[in-house]
């Protein structure tokens, strides 16, 4: 299961994260900080959402973080984004049409939709399970678009990945399945 943590802290041999994952001791995991940088470590211990992991491999955090901040520079990072299968709807100028959630971030989203979306296009996207934002379409490609978020969504309204496809799709049924 994949999903979305904030780090409260981190040192060369472990950090602590904030999650609503549920995650035992002795759990193996993986912590995506960007897209090039990837931590694996176990379960040491949880205390509710929070949850201290201990790192397979020795870090050197100023290191670390100057590589993350380069991204940031450079203008390479993206927020980590969760894999989901969540249907809902998108209105836009033209009306309201039903789109498909392929992966979501705290500010962003891919949609398929029936092909009609531009750039720069102004939307609302309410999903299944009550989340509603409103977006722009940074991009489209045929029948997928990315769109930009005005408001981030918090971490915990996130949840985990496969709850937010669950619950979509529950409430969703009778829409077709991505591709």
């Amino acid at each position: 299961e994949s999903g979305l943590c904030r780090v409260r802290n981190i040192s060369d041999n472990g950090m602590m994260v904030v999650t609503p994952m549920e995650l035992a001791s002795g759990q193996k995991v993986q912590v995506s900080l960007s897209e090039t940088v990837t931590l694996w470590g176990h379960v040491a211990w949880t205390d509710g959402s929070r949850v201290g992991i201990e790192l397979v491999q020795r870090i050197e955090v100023p290191t670390l973080l100057q590589g993350l901040a380069a991204e940031h520079r450079m203008g390479v990072y993206r927020a980590r984004r969760l894999t989901v299968n969540a249907g809902g709807t998108l209105t836009d100028d033209r009306g309201v049409q039903t789109v498909r959630v392929n992966n979501i971030s705290q500010q962003g989203m891919q949609v398929s939709h029936d092909g009609s979306l531009a750039r720069g296009d102004a939307v609302r996207v309410s999903l299944a399970n009550g989340l509603e934002r409103r977006g722009v379409v940074r991009w489209t490609d045929g029948e997928r678009a990315g769109l930009r978020l005005m408001d981030p969504i918090p971490i915990e309204q996130l949840a985990r990945g496969g709850e937010v496809s669950r619950r979509a799709c529950d409430k969703d049924a009778g829409l077709p399945a991505p591709d």
